[in-house]
């Protein structure tokens, strides 16, 4: 027959246990890495203002969609959670964007080369759209290929990027 000490101490353990059990993690620690944070803005020129207002609509917008990449997770149970996620600096984005816009590599963005850039930005954007509301709805049924990262607009091979 257990004595009242020893239900007491039980009682304690246990009750020390369970709300260390249901309390969570101790330490909880999540951040991002900004990569290419130190990146300058490359020059560019551009044929008109028209052209450099439609480029640059279309990298504001795929940097309002500017999503993370990359990273990791170390979880001790009940101990501590800790994650990182990497995202690309905007002058980062700018320059791979002024890449891809410029489909001849000569530093100088056309009127025509902007609003085809233009065009796959919309299409993409879109298509980020409606994966999101897949994701949101479960439905991922017959949904289109999407390219998750502003970034897939990749420069030509052999650029850095």
């Amino acid at each position: 027959m257990a004595t009242p000490n020893r239900a007491c101490r039980f009682s304690l353990l246990a009750f020390a246990t369970l709300s260390c059990a249901l309390s969570g993690c101790l330490f909880v620690r999540h951040s991002t890495r900004i990569v290419r944070e130190k990146e300058a803005v490359h020059p560019i020129r551009f044929e008109s203002d028209q052209a450099k207002t439609v480029f640059e609509a279309g990298v504001h917008q795929l940097q309002a969609h500017k999503e993370t990449f990359g990273g990791d997770v170390l979880a001790v149970p009940f101990v501590c959670w800790r994650s990182h996620v990497n995202e690309l600096s905007d002058n980062a984005v700018y320059n791979d964007q002024e890449s891809a816009c410029d489909l001849n590599g000569d530093g100088f963005i056309s009127l025509e080369e902007a609003l085809a850039y233009r065009a796959k930005v919309e299409d993409q954007v879109t298509a980020m759209n409606q994966a999101k509301a897949a994701d949101a709805t479960g439905d991922s049924k017959g949904s289109t290929p999407v390219a998750r990262r502003p970034n897939d607009l990749k420069p030509p091979p052999g650029l850095i990027h």
